[in-house]
């Protein structure tokens, strides 16, 4: 449940890839290992390239990840920041239900993940990262991945995802269709008998 911006970052507001960073990135093949098995919370951003907001966001999340970076020579169990690239890890960003840049989950130490969608200014991310439940945080059940994710590429994996996805959408709206098609139907022949009858002629 990604905020509502007011505006659009920008243009001038680009990034400095070359900047100093804690921020982990990852991929499908490292994910599970690096997140998904750690004794720490782990803050992980989905974000693309081009997005104008996650460009905004960069250099704030640069910064928290170099604090917490500090904070842990005193306490090891300090969270982590992460990042995917959603343009190159569509599969891994599907999992995650991801619609929206930049799209911030948190994983607990505990194996539970909760999604944000309050502020993304560095005190506020600090805060959620360190206990997402008590800092607005929705909880977010992973779901099971699709059975094709096992043998197929991230390429045809977005496929597949997407077709699935325009099926469940037309079959939610199937009884709307059905009911208008019936309807015009009904009415097209009404129209016709009515010029063949000569009605109010």
């Amino acid at each position: 449940f990604a905020a509502a911006a007011a505006a659009p970052p920008p243009d001038d507001a680009e990034d400095d890839a070359d900047a100093p960073t804690a921020v982990v990135s990852l991929t499908s093949a490292d994910f599970d290992a690096t997140v998904r098995t750690a004794e720490r919370n782990w803050l992980v951003e989905f974000y693309a390239p081009w997005c104008g907001f996650c460009k905004k966001l960069a250099p704030t999340y640069r910064k928290l990840s170099l604090a917490l970076q500090s904070a842990e020579a005193s306490a090891p169990s300090t969270p982590r920041l992460a990042a995917v690239d959603c343009t190159t890890e569509k599969k891994l960003c599907g999992k995650f239900g991801v619609r929206g840049f930049p799209t911030l989950f948190a994983r607990t130490a505990a194996g539970q993940w909760y999604q944000h969608g309050g502020e993304r200014d560095e005190a506020t991310l600090r805060k959620f990262a360190a206990d997402p439940a008590a800092n607005g945080g929705e909880l977010f059940e992973l779901p099971a991945p699709p059975f094709y994710y096992a043998f197929l590429d991230d390429r045809l994996a977005a496929y597949v995802d997407g077709t699935v996805e325009d099926y469940n959408v037309m079959m939610k709206y199937k009884k709307n269709v059905l009911a208008l098609t019936f309807g015009a139907g009904a009415l097209f022949g009404m129209l016709v008998s009515c010029v063949l009858c000569g009605c109010g002629g």
